[in-house]
């Protein structure tokens, strides 16, 4: 059967069912509003008496009358409504925050911690001292390489015959 007959299909069995449940209902409302049963409980049946005291009515009467009289003024305050708690539950509770830490900790077993990645603040001192000993040890270098050309042009002038001759004259 393709799939939009099926869809068709099903509706329509929800919602015959639905209808046979509202009608089953409604006929045992109707049988009970119906009933002309002279068993059943009433105000004025002769088995009540025996449940009925007067003076514990008076007292609930009094107690109703007062909670309600307290209700209706706290409900006039501003505070009454106010609630610190948010309408939904957004997972911020004590106990889902140490059951979330500690499956992200088991989670992080065998992986290096962040800080590893980057360098700390004494591996760069020591990588800038090295850096400045290889810069002096550069400068050393380059210092006696020039002196060495130095001395090599003045071998090379003193080598030369042609100069000593005009010096002379």
């Amino acid at each position: 059967m393709p799939p939009k007959k099926r869809k068709v299909q099903l509706a329509a069995a929800r919602n015959s069912k639905a209808l046979k449940a509202k009608n089953a209902t409604n006929d045992a409302w109707l049988r009970i509003i119906n009933s002309d049963d002279d068993n059943e409980l009433s105000d004025y049946h002769d088995s009540d008496d025996d449940w009925h005291d007067d003076e514990l009515e008076n007292n609930l009467n009094q107690i109703s009358q007062t909670v309600f009289d307290v209700m209706i003024e706290n409900a006039k305050k501003p505070s009454a409504f106010t609630n610190k708690r948010p309408l939904v539950y957004i997972g911020s509770s004590e106990r889902t925050k140490r059951r979330k830490n500690s499956a992200n900790k088991t989670a992080a077993v065998g992986i290096s911690k962040l800080d590893t990645f980057f360098p700390t603040f004494q591996s760069h001192q020591s990588t800038i001292k090295e850096l400045t000993d290889k810069l002096k040890q550069l400068e050393k270098d380059q210092e006696q390489e020039g002196f060495e050309l130095a001395l090599e042009d003045v071998k090379k002038l003193i080598d030369d015959k042609s100069l000593v001759l005009q010096v002379k004259n």
